[in-house]
C-alpha cells in the first residue's frame, strides 16, 4: 500500500501546474550547462550546477572547460553578440575550479579565490564521531591520517589561534584569453549557494555585470567553504556535514552589499502570483526587456 501511494505521489508531482517553471529544481541535472543563441545580439550561458568532475584533471571537468572555450571563442568571433546572459539560478554549487573557470571568461580583471582563508585546527576534533568514507579500521587510520596532512600542508603555520592558508594555494588567476566584453546579465536565486555563491560575488564585484533575481544563500564578503568534514550523532544517527574553512572572498566593498548577506541583486525581481499562475519566468523575460530597450 505504501509502495503504490509513493508511486501515485511521483506521478502526481509531475503533473503539477509549475513543471514547466520549476522542473529544474528537481532534477539531477544531465544537461548540467548549456549555451544558446538566443537572437541576434545576445547569447545565454546557463550552469545548473559546478559539480562538473572532482578537480581541474577529472575528465569531466576538462569536457566542460573545452565547451567554454568554445562557446567563448566564438563569441570573440561575433562582436554583434553584445550581450550575454548567465543564468546561474539553480546553482547549488559544486567542486573547484569550475566556479573559477567560468568566471575567467567574464571578467577583464585579475583576481583570487578569496582575500585570506584558515581553519582553526590541524587535527580532526571529536574523532569519535567522524564518519569515514572508508570501512576498514586500517583504511579509516589511512583516511584519517591524509586528510590531516592535507590540512598541514595547505594550512601549516598557527598564528594566534587559528591556521593561515599557505599562499601558494590562492595564487593570483587571470582572465581567459577569450574573455567576454559586452555588456554581462547574471541572473541569480536563493538557490545559488557554495561555490555557486562564490561566483556570483566575483562576478558582482569583479565585472560589469547587472545583477537581477533575488538574493542568493552564501556570503557576498565571505563564507566557510572548502573542505567538508561530517560527524554522526552517537544515539539519534543524525549526521551533519558542514565546510571548516573560513574564507574572506575577493571583492570590494559595494554599497549595497550587506555584511553577513547572500550576494544582493541589483534589480530585484520576484516571481508574482499571477507569473506563477501563468508559468512566466519573470527573471528572464525582464532581462530580455531590458536588452531590447537598449
Amino acid at each position: 500500500m505504501k509502495k503504490e501511494r509513493k508511486k501515485e505521489r511521483k506521478e502526481n508531482f509531475k503533473k503539477r501546474h509549475s513543471f514547466p517553471s520549476d522542473s529544474l529544481f528537481y532534477t539531477n541535472f544531465k544537461d548540467k550547462y548549456s549555451f544558446k543563441i538566443i537572437s541576434k545580439n545576445t547569447a545565454l550561458l546557463a550552469v545548473h550546477t559546478f559539480a562538473i568532475g572532482g578537480n581541474a584533471e577529472d575528465k569531466e571537468h576538462i569536457v566542460y572547460k573545452k565547451y567554454l572555450d568554445s562557446c567563448f571563442q566564438m563569441l570573440s568571433v561575433h562582436p554583434e553578440i553584445k550581450n550575454l546572459i548567465v543564468d546561474v539560478r539553480n546553482n547549488g554549487g559544486g567542486s573547484d575550479p569550475n566556479d573559477l573557470v567560468t568566471f575567467s571568461y567574464l571578467t577583464q580583471k585579475n583576481y583570487r579565490e578569496n582575500k585570506s582563508a584558515y581553519i582553526n585546527f590541524q587535527k580532526i576534533p571529536f574523532l569519535p564521531y567522524f564518519v569515514y568514507e572508508e570501512t576498514k579500521t586500517e583504511k579509516k587510520l589511512e583516511e584519517k591520517n591524509d586528510f590531516e596532512a592535507e590540512l598541514k600542508e595547505e594550512y601549516p603555520i598557527l598564528k594566534g589561534k587559528i591556521y593561515p592558508q599557505d599562499p601558494k594555494f590562492n595564487r593570483l588567476l587571470q582572465p581567459d584569453k577569450n574573455t567576454f566584453k559586452g555588456q554581462v546579465y547574471l541572473l541569480i536565486s536563493p538557490r545559488v549557494a557554495s561555490a555557486g555563491s562564490l561566483f556570483a560575488s566575483l562576478v558582482t564585484a569583479k565585472t560589469n555585470a547587472i545583477i537581477i533575481g533575488e538574493e542568493t544563500m552564501g556570503g557576498y564578503y565571505g563564507h566557510n567553504g572548502h573542505t567538508p568534514i561530517e560527524y554522526e550523532l552517537p544515539n539519534t544517527k543524525i549526521k551533519t556535514q558542514f565546510s571548516i574553512v573560513n574564507l574572506e572572498q575577493d571583492v570590494p566593498k559595494k554599497p549595497n552589499q550587506i555584511f553577513g548577506r547572500g550576494v544582493i541583486p541589483d534589480v530585484e525581481v520576484k516571481q508574482s502570483f499571477d507569473d506563477f499562475m501563468q508559468n512566466k519566468d519573470a527573471q528572464m523575460e525582464y532581462v530580455l526587456k531590458l536588452i531590447e530597450k537598449k
